[in-house]
């Protein structure tokens, strides 16, 4: 990356100017920047990027489709692609962790536009569930993977 010493130099200063930033941490911060953006500089990297962001979204609208299907019959093939897109593109990423705000985002929007807000209603309790399953198994995983036990999580600082 050309200019990448005057760049250090003019953000470190600017950093350190906030509280509690050092000047190692800025330089450490805006090296990180630069080494990620020097990656996505690249045309075959931003492909590759584009590539997995796409993949991973197009797996997560899966399982919205899969779990719309649980559903059964009530659900017309005709509405089910719709619905599974429109579920997935309102509902916020965090909101998986928030009922109120997940069940909202998924039920409110597409009842306007017309689909059956009970059968909404029923995919959003159901989805919600299903994804908090995986959220707190992969929470356990991680947390045995890694070797930190429950009570050292919960031990107050």
């Amino acid at each position: 990356m050309r200019r990448r010493e005057r760049t250090l130099r003019w953000g470190t200063a600017v950093l350190r100017r906030l509280p509690r930033v050092t000047p190692e941490k800025a330089d450490h911060w805006l090296n990180d920047l630069l080494d990620n953006l020097q990656y996505v500089s690249s045309l075959s990297h931003t492909a590759q990027t584009i590539g997995w962001s796409f993949l991973s979204w197009f797996c997560f609208w899966g399982f919205f489709y899969l779990v719309l299907l649980a559903l059964g019959d009530r659900i017309p093939a005709a509405d089910r692609l719709p619905i599974s897109i429109g579920a997935l593109a309102l509902s916020p990423p965090s909101a998986a962790t928030q009922p109120g705000l997940f069940h909202g985002s998924v039920i409110i929007p597409l009842t306007a536009v017309g689909f059956d807000r009970n059968i909404l209603t029923a995919y959003a309790i159901l989805l919600h569930a299903i994804e908090m399953f995986w959220i707190i198994l992969l929470a356990i995983v991680g947390l045995w993977w890694t070797g930190v036990s429950l009570t050292a999580v919960n031990r107050k600082p």
